[in-house]
């Protein structure tokens, strides 16, 4: 095929009309600074050798994109660098078909750009089938680095009643990867299915809130198409310690297969957050000590909730194990009635053990500042905890009311109340710090380290 040389022409733009003429290829090979954003053409190819770089100065808007209607043939984008600064989003692709992007390397520095997106149009010439589906391209070795929102996005519509109208399928991707992921990686945000992902797709989370690869974004709960979409092997990691930070989440969607899954720090939002209507999946997720979880929807069921915020925070978890993970207050008997409402910790045991509470109140004591433990064994022991210097207080809260240690026997032996201390349940309360008559509770006292007037 023959290639035209950019230098050749006044603009690049130029290069493209020409090349589209006469069914040519457009290639450069040194850098070309661009401040308008770039249509690419039917049939063209822009090929760069060399140290050609494509350096963007328009701002907010799209470097390299496609008509707002009819179909995109044939296009490619090969060996291509493109410094793309601020710009919103850096390839647009609508209603392509059969377009090659291959060993292209792009620097951004918008967190919420999108790398490649790619859509449907809904107006003009469609495509040899009837329709505006951007289907059958192929994307090899695509690169970010700096920052950007999403490496990947995928987008179709609907008719208007929930069917589809043109979708994007049947793409192939193999080896693409975002050094500075702070939104979604890999979007499949609405009537996209049956995309591949081959090869290693690496993205790394350098925000809080960022995720990895996320399943219908445009309407989690709605059934908008988003199926089938697989990848070999998915690599996500983060830097630091990100907040709300996901590595895989699936909302409404189905027919998912990732061979491959390995997931750096969890931090606060986890591997995946899996929403109940996403079903037909099939993850192989992998362990640090090696080997895979097999993460479906029967081995979930009854065994893994997380249900997350709108931030993507998980509010509440519950693993495998039975361990139970709650952001904020739980609530036990709420708007109950007459009937009895309790909290039971360790119903059920097969075998001794420990029971406990914790408190933990301030971060010097991660653990616990306050524990209240019950020891194993029918004959165990329980104890009461309390950490730091402060004083541990029990007080009835009442003017009438009593702090009051009994035996087995249930008699009252130590009483606290408002009046002072009473001993043995006798009807005179005795005040410390004013005995005058009892002698030989004085005596016994100060044997205990109690001083008392007299």
């Amino acid at each position: 095929m023959t290639t035209l040389n950019a230098r050749d022409f006044p603009t690049i733009d130029a290069a493209l009309d020409a090349a589209e003429t006469i069914g040519a290829d457009v290639g450069f090979d040194e850098g070309i600074h661009v401040t308008a954003g770039l249509r690419l053409r039917d049939g063209v190819r822009l090929v760069a050798s060399g140290n050609a770089c494509l350096q963007w100065a328009g701002g907010p808007g799209t470097v390299l994109g496609s008509a707002a209607e009819g179909v995109l043939k044939d296009a490619g984008i090969i060996g291509l660098d493109i410094d793309a600064r601020d710009a919103d989003t850096v390839i647009g692709w609508s209603s392509a078909v059969q377009c090659v992007l291959r060993d292209v390397a792009v620097e951004s520095d918008n967190p919420a750009a999108v790398v490649l997106d790619i859509d449907c149009n809904a107006a003009g010439p469609q495509n040899r089938w009837g329709n505006y589906n951007s289907a059958y391209n192929r994307i090899d070795n695509l690169v970010q680095t700096g920052r950007c929102g999403s490496l990947v996005r995928l987008a179709g519509y609907d008719d208007g009643n929930g069917a589809p109208k043109a979708v994007t399928t049947l793409n192939s991707f193999s080896g693409v990867q975002a050094a500075g992921v702070c939104g979604t990686g890999i979007d499949f945000a609405s009537w996209c299915d049956s995309n591949q992902f081959d090869g290693v797709c690496e993205l790394y989370l350098i925000a809080d809130g960022a995720t990895g690869v996320a399943y219908n974004t445009a309407a989690p709960d709605q059934n908008v198409g988003v199926y089938a979409n697989h990848f070999a092997h998915l690599a996500v990691d983060s830097f630091g310690v990100m907040q709300g930070r996901v590595g895989l989440r699936l909302n409404r969607c189905h027919s998912i297969r990732i061979g491959h899954y390995a997931n750096g720090p969890a931090a606060e939002g986890g591997q995946y957050v899996i929403s109940p209507l996403a079903h037909g999946f099939d993850i192989r997720l992998l362990r640090e000590a090696g080997g895979y979880d097999p993460i479906t929807r029967e081995w979930l069921d009854g065994y893994l909730f997380a249900f997350a915020d709108a931030a993507g925070a998980n509010q509440l978890v519950i693993d495998k194990h039975g361990h139970t993970i709650q952001r904020g207050i739980a609530q036990v008997g709420f708007g109950a009635g007459g009937e009895p409402v309790g909290l039971e910790i360790g119903n059920g045991r097969t075998a001794a053990g420990y029971a406990y509470v914790d408190f933990v109140s301030d971060p010097a004591w991660p653990d616990y500042g306050l524990r209240a433990i019950a020891g194993p064994g029918a004959n165990g022991h329980a104890w009461l905890y309390h950490r730091g210097g402060g004083d541990l207080i029990l007080q009835a809260q009442d003017g009438a009311g009593r702090v009051v240690l009994a035996g087995s026997d249930g008699v009252p032996r130590i009483a606290v109340s408002k009046d002072g201390v009473r001993f043995n349940n006798k009807p005179a309360p005795r005040v410390v710090g004013g005995l005058t008559q009892d002698a030989v509770l004085r005596s016994a006292l100060a044997q205990l380290g109690i001083i008392t007037n007299v």
